[in-house]
């Protein structure tokens, strides 16, 4: 029997892959079973309860489960960075997801820090449990290897990402705004891309953001409300669906992301396939995913600016995606 152990995996990008990932295993493999995170339980309650486990993620109810079911299964796909807490006799891979439990930003605040560097040792603590790790790309397989002092052949690049299934539109007559989709963390870094805006409107540039903020901090939204009471063209749409979020894409030209950090980059990806550009920070995780139209500094609100500006004012190079869905490949390990 094969384990899907996505334990830890609740929200977000992580979150949208299980999803996809999934049916995908379903459609493929028959003697399967599920590790179900509770806090996400309602998203997968089409799986039959033979075939799953809802569990709360904790370390003790994660080893508990292993303990008791060690013999049962000859391969494990470990979905949510971490291996398993003990040894057993089976095939182990582990897909890391999250760059940001290997370079700890160091802004961040002090016990979300703390919390992650705990994390962090635990993983290198509980690396011998794995045969193989799994990520996304080069840029997250070299941080890995460096973190973890793990061998280049213990590492696999292998990503994948959801279809698109509507046909974008891609008449460029429709497509004059700007978007980032991406929940709030402090790494995605939306403080300074409103600064920014702010500072384009000032200088003329009547350009429409569109955002997909949801659970952020009062401050930002007090920056918020106050630079759309001044008539930055800014719109947080807040939490919004598939359908509502594909509508956004075909209305932009570009999707601006500011993000400091990341594994994939899930919106990048999304927006290439919808025919947007991409304008992003010159760091190795965004020139590892796509050929970007345009770059700017990290955290550099003038950069921002200017990148924009140089966007709107010169005939650039339509951005181009370098990764390609390899869930076939992902697939044929773990049968």
């Amino acid at each position: 029997m094969i384990l899907i152990d996505s334990l830890y995996v609740n929200n977000s990008g992580g979150l949208i892959l299980l999803k996809y990932l999934i049916p995908e295993i379903e459609k493929e493999i028959d003697n399967v079973f599920f590790l179900i995170d509770q806090r996400c339980q309602d998203e997968f309650i089409n799986i039959p309860a033979i075939k799953k486990k809802v569990l709360k993620p904790s370390i003790y109810e994660r080893n508990l489960f292993y303990i008791t079911n060690k013999t049962k299964f000859t391969k494990v796909l470990c979905f949510g960075n971490i291996p398993p807490p003990i040894k057993i006799k089976a095939e182990i891979y582990t897909y890391f997801h999250n760059i940001n439990l290997l370079e700890i930003p160091n802004n961040i605040y002090q016990p979300n820090w703390i919390r992650s560097a705990v994390k962090q040792c635990y993983i290198y603590l509980k690396k011998h449990n794995t045969d193989k790790w799994i990520v996304q790309t080069n840029n997250t397989k070299k941080v890995l290897m460096k973190t973890l002092s793990e061998p280049c052949e213990k590492v696999l690049v292998h990503p994948f990402f959801p279809k698109i299934l509507n046909n974008p539109d891609f008449n460029n007559d429709k497509r004059k705004d700007y978007i980032y989709v991406s929940n709030y963390t402090k790494e995605k870094n939306h403080k300074t891309l409103l600064l920014a805006w702010q500072q384009l409107f000032h200088r003329g540039y009547l350009l429409t953001l569109h955002l997909t903020l949801s659970n952020h901090p009062r401050e930002l939204e007090i920056l918020l409300k106050k630079l759309i009471s001044q008539g930055v063209p800014i719109i947080n749409h807040g939490f919004v669906k598939k359908e509502r979020i594909e509508q956004l894409y075909n209305l932009s030209k570009a999707t601006i992301y500011p993000s400091i950090n990341e594994s994939f980059g899930l919106g990048i990806i999304e927006a290439l396939q919808f025919g947007c550009d991409v304008i992003g920070p010159d760091l190795p995780y965004l020139h590892s995913v796509c050929y970007p139209s345009c770059t700017f500094k990290s955290n550099d609100i003038n950069s921002i600016v200017n990148s924009i500006i140089e966007y709107e004012k010169n005939d650039l190079p339509i951005s181009k995606i370098l990764v390609f869905n390899e869930l076939d490949q992902l697939l044929q390990l773990i049968k």
